[in-house]
């Protein structure tokens, strides 16, 4: 019997402490966003907006923001905002520390929603197609809202990205098929680095993955490790011999047509991105 009331009485707590969770999660007095941008290869500059929805009443706030070591903040533009109050301000915004600060400068909450600033953020020229993430940094702390009483407020901050989408250009690439190290070799240290991509010890860029897919399958699998190691000691002499396959590289809307021969002196590959 006390086995039942001692079962009981957890169910109980454990229920109890899942809808306090439940009602905290949803308990939100507002949500600002860092939206997503997507943009071409190639590209150096883009605007990123950052809004505010769903809110019931916010006086100030105080943002950090953490960039992609291959994004920096060039700017803060907010001459945009329609999310100011009465005579709301920007009080500081310090591009170096990627920082800011606002307030509605009364004793009234705004409880307007949409476009609250435009982040200007700069590319790197060696940043490869793929996502970068834009995200808020030290939350209660450097990144935190306010009410007109001075009350932090629970805010769903959400976290955005840039994507770097392939051009239509064509990209020639001087490595070999399989040569992932770039050292005019395949070798089974190349296999390892397959591998540990396929196990999710390491992460391939774009071309990184072309370079990997030996079977032209459009993904990188232990067989392409296999297929490296094979040539490498000599088992087989020569990959697929497949012409103008297409991938879709990470979800990003681009093909990729490849046309390639491979034999065991080695030929370099053509890359072209296509959009759809």
């Amino acid at each position: 019997m006390k086995s039942f009331g001692f079962l009981s009485a957890l169910c109980a707590a454990v229920l109890m402490q899942s809808c306090l969770v439940c009602s905290a999660a949803e308990n939100y007095s507002g949500k600002i966003r860092i939206e997503n941008a997507q943009i071409v290869h190639g590209q150096t500059n883009v605007s990123v907006p950052v809004t505010i929805d769903e809110n019931s009443g916010i006086s100030g706030i105080m943002a950090k923001f953490s960039l992609s070591d291959k994004l920096s903040l060039s700017a803060v533009d907010t001459s945009q905002s329609t999310v100011k109050g009465d005579i709301g301000i920007f009080d500081h915004i310090n591009v170096e520390s990627n920082a800011l600060i606002w307030s509605t400068q009364s004793t009234e909450n705004t409880v307007q929603t949409g476009n609250f600033i435009n982040l200007d953020v700069n590319i790197s020229e060696n940043a490869y197609p793929g996502v970068y993430d834009i995200s808020f940094a030290s939350i209660g702390s450097r990144t935190m809202a306010t009410n007109s009483d001075i009350e932090s407020l629970n805010i769903d901050w959400v976290n955005g990205s840039v994507t770097i989408n392939g051009n239509a250009d064509d990209i020639a690439a001087a490595s070999l098929i399989g040569d992932l190290d770039n050292d005019g070799e395949i070798t089974s240290y190349d296999a390892l680095l397959v591998l540990q991509t396929v196990t999710e010890l390491n992460d391939m860029d774009i071309y990184g993955k072309i370079t990997a897919d030996s079977d032209f399958d459009g993904a990188v699998t232990s067989y392409d490790a296999l297929s490296l190691l094979q040539y490498s000691t000599g088992i087989i002499s020569s990959f697929s011999d497949a012409v103008s396959v297409g991938i879709n590289p990470d979800d990003s809307g681009n093909v990729v047509n490849r046309s390639y021969y491979k034999d065991k002196n080695g030929s370099s590959i053509r890359v072209s991105y296509t959009e759809f």
